[in-house]
């Protein structure tokens, strides 16, 4: 439950006409959002993985690793 409560935060305080929409905390949840995923990035990268692609809903690291079960340790 906690899970979907997580994915539809989001739509709640940006859908324009929705009941929780408020511009201010829109844009204060972009912000926060924007910073955690680049705190996310850093530390990857710190961890000694390659970012190839990145967005919001989506990471594609690279590693020095040789098979997926070595890969997966670095994750």
């Amino acid at each position: 439950w906690a899970n979907e409560l997580l994915r539809n935060f989001h739509r709640w305080i940006t859908t324009q006409s929705g009941a929780l929409y408020d511009p201010l905390i829109t844009r204060i949840v972009k912000e926060l959002m924007k910073k955690v995923f680049h705190l996310l990035a850093r530390r990857l990268e710190q961890l000694g993985l390659h970012l190839v692609q990145a967005n919001s809903t989506k990471l594609l690291v690279a590693t020095e690793k040789h098979t997926p079960t070595e890969a997966r340790s670095c994750v």
